[in-house]
């Protein structure tokens, strides 16, 4: 289970960090320069930014093999209003991480999903925005020899953003809450799981002419989930799990206009920092068991170029790389210490990584396609040449503008 808190951290890293052929795709080509560029994804950070994208329908294809993985959207000016929704796009909850299966509930891997909502925005005054999301899912079944006795599951997510947008200025701020419970009617077994999201996020234009733009931004999110577990019976145990999480990141970036076809995207975030606590409590130990996990990236760079190599074709290269302070903590107490042999440690590195990618956009009349490079192409050329099929792109976006 504490693995799967990991997860989570990097989802929550994930979902802080949301003109040419503005797409998802654009975005992951140059090396996900989030908030160093004005693209249609700041939507998701600043609500407000719908009035600047206000007649487009857009669709993403992040993976070939799978339609549940595509997105589409449409933002559309009707009375003096804009009014925007988007369908499928992520929530980042995976119930299963949290409804434990071990314990006999009768819950099965896969029986409640909240991973996937439909998002709702409105524009108003040319400068401020409004979002609200939603996704539910539930499920009753009686059991097959206890047809008189069922087992009931549900689980909902809700999301309410807002925020301004200016020539110089982007706010936004977002609360979301998601919720999942499993009760049977046999053993009266319960588990439920809350969670709370809250994220803060600014960016501000120092310059922005033609030729060059220099920009600072921030984001502050903290998330806090709670599960609780009851095994009634002889063996009666309660449990309680807490996690709590925060993340804040500044940075500075620049775009530079190098003539009038090539810009070149520079980002820095001197200090970026995430942290995890999770303790554990039952009824039949005293004592918690509890782990801290902590990131600290100094610095982090991104740095790209976009370039309108034709009229109806635009080419896109970038790359991030940060460096890591990693530590965990782990330190139980009580009849902690004795189960399992466990006692307190300590863990810590430095590392770094880098990501680089490579794009291509074409525009056809009022559509645009946008592809991120497959890498395997780039080193082993189409089938015919290398004999491989791994086609041209690993993410495609589409997008139609009136």
């Amino acid at each position: 289970m504490k693995d799967m808190k990991l997860v989570v951290l990097f989802m929550l890293l994930a979902a802080v960090t949301g003109s040419l052929f503005a797409t998802d795709s654009r975005m992951t080509a140059l090396g996900s320069p989030f908030g160093f560029i004005r693209d249609s994804s700041d939507l998701s950070s600043f609500p407000g930014a719908i009035n600047l994208y206000n007649r487009q329908l857009v669709g993403e294809l992040y993976s070939s093999s799978a339609s549940s993985d595509w997105t589409i959207g449409a933002n559309l000016p009707i009375m003096n209003f804009i009014w925007g929704i988007y369908l499928n796009t992520d929530t980042g909850v995976d119930v299963d991480s949290y409804i434990n299966t071990a314990v006999p509930n009768y819950y099965s891997s896969g029986d409640l999903d909240i991973s996937k909502k439909v998002q709702f925005y409105f524009g108003l005054m040319d400068h401020f925005g409004a979002g609200f999301a939603m996704a539910m899912d539930s499920k009753k079944s009686d059991m097959a020899d206890n047809p008189n006795k069922f087992v009931n599951e549900s689980a909902t997510y809700v999301e309410f953003s807002g925020g301004m947008s200016t020539d110089a200025l982007d706010a936004g701020a977002k609360i979301s809450i998601a919720g999942a419970s499993v009760k049977n009617d046999i053993n009266e077994n319960t588990e439920k799981y809350s969670e709370m999201s809250l994220q803060g996020s600014g960016r501000y234009y120092l310059i922005d002419n033609e030729d060059f733009a220099v920009m600072g931004v921030g984001d502050l999110a903290f998330n806090s989930i709670k599960e609780d577990s009851k095994v009634v019976g002889a063996s009666a145990i309660t449990g309680t799990t807490k996690d709590s999480h925060m993340m804040l990141d500044v940075g500075v970036g620049a775009n530079y206009k190098m003539g009038e076809k090539n810009t070149v995207i520079f980002g820095v975030r001197p200090l970026r920092f995430a942290s995890l606590s999770y303790k554990e409590s039952q009824s039949n130990l005293n004592g918690e068991d509890a782990t801290t996990y902590s990131y600290t990236y100094v610095p982090e760079y991104n740095l790209a170029v976009e370039s309108q190599i034709k009229p109806w074709l635009v080419g896109r290269l970038g790359a991030s790389q940060n460096y890591v302070f990693y530590s965990k903590n782990y330190d139980p107490t009580g009849d902690y210490d004795s189960v399992s042999g466990n006692q307190e440690d300590l863990d810590s590195y430095y590392t770094s990584s880098f990501i680089m990618n490579m794009g291509l956009g074409f525009k056809f009349g009022k559509f645009c396609v946008d592809t991120v490079l497959s890498k395997s192409l780039l080193h082993n050329g189409p089938y015919f040449i290398g004999g491989a099929p791994s086609g041209l792109a690993t993410q495609v976006s589409i997008k139609y503008t009136n």
